[in-house]
């Protein structure tokens, strides 16, 4: 569950830097409204609820887990758009759309890393284990390195 309160607030700081990115800093009032937050926010936790990303551990984060992270992150960006255009009020530019995108995939993406690169360079939990590879370089290497 605090995995899904994470990226609420990733994807919720967003949109406003999409907004201070596209307007420098003085975005108009028509556009600070709530709405396409919440609509931005539901349209993720769906997109990411399909292709089941909250399941797995942060520490696992991977290229095939990157792959559908994209997925995810494009599928909500694309019914966010939608909404926003069939929704009345202040059409929202679409480089906004682009950053907000760019943004969650950098905030996201960056948080899931930095949790892996914590747990694959920081400190080794518990006493250190030694291991003793024996036949052919490449295996032998390979199995040391992929060790807990």
């Amino acid at each position: 569950m605090a995995a899904v309160g994470v990226h609420l607030a990733l994807w919720a700081l967003a949109l406003p830097l999409a907004y201070e990115l596209r307007f420098d800093g003085q975005v108009p009032l028509t556009f600070l409204r709530v709405g396409p937050l919440v609509l931005l926010l539901v349209v993720r936790l769906a997109s990411f609820q399909f292709f089941d990303l909250f399941r797995g551990l942060w520490r696992h984060f991977g290229l095939p887990d990157f792959a559908r992270f994209l997925a995810a992150t494009t599928l909500g960006s694309v019914f966010f758009a939608a909404g926003c255009l069939l929704c009345e009020g202040p059409r929202l530019p679409r480089s906004v759309f682009v950053g907000e995108w760019m943004i969650s995939v950098a905030l996201v993406a960056g948080a899931r890393l930095v949790i892996r690169a914590i747990r694959e360079w920081g400190p080794p939990p518990g006493r250190p284990h030694t291991t003793h590879g024996v036949g052919s370089a490449d295996p032998a290497v390979s199995l040391q390195r992929h060790q807990p």
